[in-house]
């Protein structure tokens, strides 16, 4: 307001400077030329007459599109989200929520949804006609993610009804007549989401159920399922819930079911009578494609009454599993007394969609950096209490109001949760005003939510989307009378002067004209004061008619398209469509194209949407602003690799691995390719990370080509000589104690015993020979003990040890003899005697009339037990030129020339020989944790096991000969020390020369040390893990039947070798188990030096 104040002076005065108090406060004195203001800030007018600053009602100004909100010095716009808007950028107008994901929704409109009723009353309603004795029949194509519900009831009358359902995704049969009923569940879970054909037929005696023609029920039903009237049978049929009379039911059923029918044929009808209501209505057909998950279609929301209380407090804990399809909603919200102190949404800001947490209508947490409108899943994470809130949501960034306000907001969330609390999920109820929250817009998209560890059915909820009548106004509206000659009055749409001016009509009639609840409830209060105005006389009729006519709004129902139309105005006889921006036409349904001009502005891709329009960018660019793109540097991210490195592209990136590696769009990371899967290795693959190792099997004789993937044979370095006396006996060939030759003499005249042959041998200790009758008669053994001759015997009741003589364990051939000498025993070496015992009675034992004596080689027919003195029986030796009983025995000639395993090598010299086949084992004690190992060698090939330890299928150490280092890739001839596959020590020493070599391995705490020929070789210190080798057996020579991939090498010794462990000499006679072709003490020589 301006006032002029008139002076003398032709130069302007300043008012507010000669008068300080002109302007209350907080209003500023402004001079200007001639006069002055009174300013107030932004949103105040000055009010000269109270001398004070005013709120401006900027809402009389009609400044907002939607709904507006005056404050104090300013004021608030809002959308309704309920109807599909959302504030535009400018913050003035609406503009419609457009949909970010275009989802796959095509209908069939022959496949009926069983859904559509969430009162659990019946999708259709047919009625059948038949002859009398018609047997009830289904068939149908069924499919389902839903696990319990009503699929049909059929019913002649009350007492006589047959209902289809599911309960636990198995199909239940319910039914009832005269005299039975019965409820019978089974056959397996069908709601898989898959198409099954379910066929339902009564039969004489009998009710038959089929899941895609397999029988998984047969019910006895003696009588038939429904009765006959007059000779005619009516059946009413009910499809996908139950009629009001649901408490005849045998066992409860939740009728309500979310599935899909198809290809039905009911009562051999056919589809008659279903297809035509099916075509007629959009929201009867079936989805083509489904996946299991609740679907909100963005209209809608669902009511449940949950109880948070926790321990004498509260808690709100929920995960919600989203594919958002829009990029503003609300998906969980706490309403009490109109107010909402806790809701969750996605909320649209700028180019941006993030989720949001509000406190009273106040953002508390925000997510950002979501993927939301994206056609994978999103999980979300939200816990509230007393003192916190917390919220995730896979990897996105979570920033939380300032900790001080939180803590407020929190206090005053505890303070409301003590009171009464209503769940939605999917939007806010129409009865909470605009201001309550942000965000009010119906949720569209799939989700799953779980509140307090419970899973919602949202067939359980207290109200749910596509039901406007409760199921009780529900149950009256379909239990109305009919009027008289009016059949089939119910399933036609009414007519407003039949149902309202011929007849008074009740509310419920009036709803049959209009078919939905708002043109209804506008229509009815003016309709009663005409009937209150005009109804009362005959000649008021035509009044009381142009008075009902006259009612209904042109924009109820509205002739705009909704999607385009902010509102509809009532001209009285036509309407006006406001249109939103994007949309044109007289019921605002065309819709503008922005890109068909200059592209819409946009850098790459314009793409029109329905009332809007979009820019977005070539894969790999950024839109900057609304039209611009800019390349993505997506390696400015440090995550977006994960573990691998980023290469940025010009639109695009790479992340790449090193070699052995492909990159992981899923994990972020690099993976290890596994070689093995494509057959890269001859025999045994192990794959590693980043590689991988090829192993052949050395126990076939084979091992690895130089490629490191190949095969090849293993080639011995030097040649034994092998060569066998043919007319010589190896005792040694049986290592467990048994006699390599067994013989039995008979003579009609008692003979005195002799015997003599050339004998040689490395060990010693042995059994030679046994000869007498059995363990409990007379019987000799010699044998050998610490390297001479010993005899064992007994004769009768006497038994007596003799040794004597010189050592005859030095390799040298001997003549042997063992004679009976009247009453004496005599024992010659090189026929020198060094036994002479006396003996009383005979070897030979009289059997029916012939004396008979056993006599065996190498081994005692009985347990070694059995013996005098305690000698293992098991002898290395070798005996030519025998002469049994005076006379040369020829009985086993043929059979040892013809085996070359019973005879000996022409010569040899002492040590243990390895083949090159099998291996020898011993059980040996390893508590300290110290281990010293001495072998001495001379080997025939340049690669085998040389000692091992062996826990189950694991070789947790192992020393060996090998051709290959894994570890420095050297083809070479080494020595290797592993533990398990690392190699712990290796010395690069060539030993396949002819000559005996000293290996000492000794292992103390983590370290090992290795000499081979007083040289040390190369070590590093590594964990030994005594546990497991105090718990494994001892390998001589080579390898059980362990994996390949648990030792480094697993081809067997060749050579000859001796072996000390912890200071004892290991005799392969006292081993658990040897190879028969393994020889203890005797080795041969090599061709060189023959």
């Amino acid at each position: 307001m301006h006032f002029p104040i008139v002076t003398a002076y032709s130069s302007d005065i300043d008012e507010c400077l000669m008068y300080p108090s002109l302007c209350e406060k907080p209003a500023k004195c402004v001079n200007t030329p001639g006069m002055y203001e009174c300013r107030c800030p932004l949103g105040f007018k000055y009010n000269f007459t109270s001398k004070s600053c005013n709120d401006i009602d900027e809402c009389e100004l009609r400044v907002c599109d939607g709904t507006c909100i005056n404050t104090v010095g300013s004021y608030a716009c809002h959308c309704d989200g309920r109807l599909g808007l959302h504030l535009a950028e400018d913050e003035r107008y609406c503009e419609r929520i457009p949909v970010c994901v275009d989802l796959y929704d095509h209908r069939h409109n022959e496949m009926l949804y069983l859904g559509e009723q969430f009162a659990g009353l019946p999708v259709i309603y047919l009625r059948f006609r038949l002859p009398e004795n018609t047997k009830f029949a289904a068939e149908f194509d069924f499919r389902t993610f839903d696990p319990e519900g009503v699929v049909l009831y059929a019913e002649s009358s009350q007492d006589s009804w047959f209902m289809l359902g599911l309960r636990g995704g198995q199909i239940e049969i319910q039914f009832k007549n005269e005299h039975t009923s019965k409820v019978t569940t089974g056959g397996k879970a069908i709601n898989d989401g898959q198409w099954h054909v379910i066929s339902v037929d009564e039969l004489e005696s009998s009710i038959s159920v089929k899941i895609s023609k397999e029988a998984v029920m047969s019910i006895n039903s003696p009588d038939s399922l429904f009765t006959s009237v007059n000779g005619k049978l009516e059946t009413k049929v009910y499809i996908a819930g139950l009629p009001n009379r649901t408490d005849n039911l045998i066992k409860p059923i939740n009728p309500r079911l979310d599935g899909c029918i198809r290809g039905w044929n009911l009562m051999n009808q056919g589809a008659s009578g279903v297809k035509e209501v099916i075509h007629e209505k959009r929201s009867k057909h079936c989805f083509v494609h489904v996946e299991r998950g609740s679907f909100f279609t963005g209209a809608g929301l669902a009511k449940f009454d949950i109880d948070y209380s926790d321990s004498g407090s509260w808690n709100v804990d929920v995960k919600m599993n989203i594919r958002p399809s829009s990029s503003t909603g609300v998906l969980f919200a706490l309403v009490h007394n109109n107010t909402v102190p806790l809701s969750v949404a996605v909320v649209t800001q700028g180019e941006d969609a993030n989720l949001q947490v509000f406190l009273d209508g106040v953002s508390v947490a925000t997510l950002d950096s979501l993927m939301l409108c994206y056609p994978d899943r999103l999980t979300v994470q939200l816990n509230v209490s007393t003192k916190e809130i917390q919220i995730s949501a896979n990897t996105s960034t979570v920033t939380y109001m300032k900790s001080d306000a939180l803590w407020e907001a929190l206090k005053h969330l505890n303070s409301t949760m003590q009171n009464p609390i209503s769940t939605y999920i999917g939007g806010i109820p129409d009865d909470v005003p605009l201001p309550a929250t942000p965000v009010t817009a119906f949720y569209h998209g799939c989700m799953d939510i779980t509140i307090n560890g419970q899973k919602l059915d949202f067939d359980m909820a207290l109200s749910k989307h596509n039901i406007s009548l409760s199921p009780q106004e529900a149950n009256q509206f379909l239990s109305r009378h009919r009027r008289a000659n009016q059949i089939f009055e119910e399933t036609k749409q009414g007519h407003l002067e039949r149902e309202c001016v011929e007849e008074i009509c009740t509310k419920e009639e009036a709803r049959e004209v209009f078919e939905n609840d708002p043109e209804t409830d506008y229509f009815y209060p003016k309709y009663l004061a005409c009937v209150e105005r005009f109804g009362d006389a005959e000649m008021k009729k035509q009044d009381l008619i142009t008075c009902v006519h006259n009612i209904p709004d042109q924009c109820s129902p509205s002739p705009c398209i909704a999607r385009g139309t902010v509102r509809c105005e009532d001209k009285k006889g036509n309407f006006l469509c406001h249109c939103f921006t994007g949309w044109e036409g007289a019921t605002c349904d065309k819709d503008v194209d922005e890109c068909s001009k200059r592209n819409g502005g946009c850098d790459h891709e314009c793409n029109n949407t329905m009332g809007s329009y979009r820019c977005s960018c070539h894969q790999g660019y950024m839109l900057v602003g609304r039209h611009m793109c800019n390349d993505v540097d997506e390696c400015e991210d440090p995550g977006v690799c994960g573990t691998a490195r980023c290469e940025n592209k010009d639109g695009s990136y790479n992340c790449l691995c090193d070699v052995g590696y492909v990159y992981d769009n899923e994990t972020k990371s690099c993976v290890d390719v596994d070689e093995c899967e494509t057959g890269v290795c001859a025999e045994e693959c192990l794959n590693t990370p980043g590689s991988f190792r090829c192993f052949c099997d050395g126990r076939q004789g084979m091992k690895l080509g130089q490629d490191l993937r190949s095969c090849k044979s293993i080639t011995p370095c030097m040649s034994p000589s092998l060569k066998r006396n043919s007319r010589s006996l190896y005792l040694g060939r049986m290592f467990s104690g048994v006699p390599v030759v067994r013989l039995r003499f008979r003579r009609r005249i008692q003979t005195g015993f002799s015997a003599e042959f050339d004998f040689r041998t490395y060990d010693h200790e042995g059994v030679i020979f046994f000869a007498g009758g059995h363990l409990n008669s007379s019987w000799i053994v010699l044998a050998m003990h610490h390297g001479k001759l010993e005899l064992q015997l007994k004769y009768g009741t006497v038994s007596r040890v003799t040794s004597s003589g010189p050592v005859v364990s030095d390799g040298q051939w001997r003549k042997i003899s063992v004679e009976e000498q009247g009453r004496s025993l005599v024992i010659k070496i090189d026929r020198e005697a060094v036994m002479k015992i006396a003996v009383n009675g005979d070897l030979f034992t009289l059997k029916k009339g012939m004396h008979e004596l056993n006599l065996t080689v190498g081994g005692v027919p009985f347990r070694e037990d059995g013996l005098i003195n305690q000698v293992n029986p098991r002898l290395d030796g070798c005996m030519k030129e025998w002469r049994w009983l005076t006379g040369e025995d020829t009985s086993i000639q043929e059979t040892i020339r013809s085996n070359d395993n019973m005879q000996c090598f022409s010569t040899e010299d002492p040590g243990a020989y390895y083949p090159g086949s099998g291996f020898a084992l011993f059980n040996i004690s390893y508590e300290s944790q110290n281990l010293s190992v001495q072998l001495t060698l001379r080997p025939t090939s340049a690669i085998g096991v040389l000692f091992a330890l062996v826990h189950q299928d694991r070789v947790p150490l192992s020393i060996a000969l090998a051709d290959y280092h894994p570890g420095t890739d050297e083809w070479r001839d080494f020595v290797l020390v592993s533990v398990g596959d690392v190699i712990t020590a290796s010395s690069p020493t060539p030993l396949c020369d002819g000559e005996s070599h000293e290996i000492q391995v000794t292992i103390s705490g983590n370290r090992t040390l290795l000499l081979v020929d007083g040289q040390s070789g190369r070590s590093e210190d590594t964990e030994i893990p005594f546990d497991v080798l105090s718990q494994s057996s001892t390998f001589i020579g080579g390898l059980p039947d362990v994996p390949l991939v648990s030792s480094l090498v697993s081809a067997p010794y060749r050579g000859c070798m001796e072996v000390t462990v912890n200071g004892q000499s290991l005799d392969l006679d006292q081993a658990i188990h040897k190879h028969n072709d393994i020889r203890s003490h005797s080795c041969p020589l090599l061709d060189s030096q023959q």
